[in-house]
């Protein structure tokens, strides 16, 4: 990504300017912020299942099959997709991911600016909120009759799923 962004450096952000592993908030790649949490892991923007990016064969392009043209520009990435040879990842959209794609998607992630941030203020949010609808449940559910407090439940449950999709978008 930085050399197809034609950045000569990758520089480390750390929280208030203390240069410790543990305090590493980010990467700048030029005008590009590439967030990453507490064990300097940094959210994957998938896009889509496997096979998103076009996939050409080594042995294809070192016996002249594959026109310079297909590949004339584009950022090129060797890996393996043979489940023998281990480079293969679970993740949320497939259970069996080539490794070599996740890197193609975080490369895209960094040049197009889409990856995403879990602030770390977010654990304490959902525990209160959690318990604050605990709370309102437990005191709501036992006046109601069976029929409304299970509609009042799922109704919660949409809600809550509802507003982390519209915080998370």
């Amino acid at each position: 990504a930085r050399l197809a962004m034609r950045e000569p450096r990758i520089d480390l952000v750390y929280e208030d300017g203390m240069r410790r592993a543990q305090n590493l908030e980010s990467l700048q790649l030029g005008r590009r912020r590439i967030p990453v949490d507490s064990d300097m892991a940094a959210l994957v923007p998938f896009r889509g299942t496997q096979g998103s990016y076009a996939y050409v064969s080594a042995s294809d392009v070192l016996n002249a099959k594959v026109p310079p043209d297909k590949l004339r520009g584009a950022i090129v990435l060797l890996g393996t997709t043979a489940p023998g040879l281990l480079d293969l990842r679970s993740t949320p959209v497939a259970d069996n991911y080539a490794g070599v794609e996740l890197h193609a998607n975080m490369i895209a992630g960094i040049i197009d600016g889409t990856i995403r941030e879990r602030p770390a203020y977010v654990a304490g949010a959902e525990m209160l909120l959690l318990t604050l609808i605990g709370l309102a449940l437990a005191l709501v559910l036992p006046t109601l009759s069976p029929l409304y407090a299970t509609l009042v439940t799922v109704g919660a449950a949409f809600a809550v799923v509802a507003g982390n999709l519209w915080l998370w978008n």
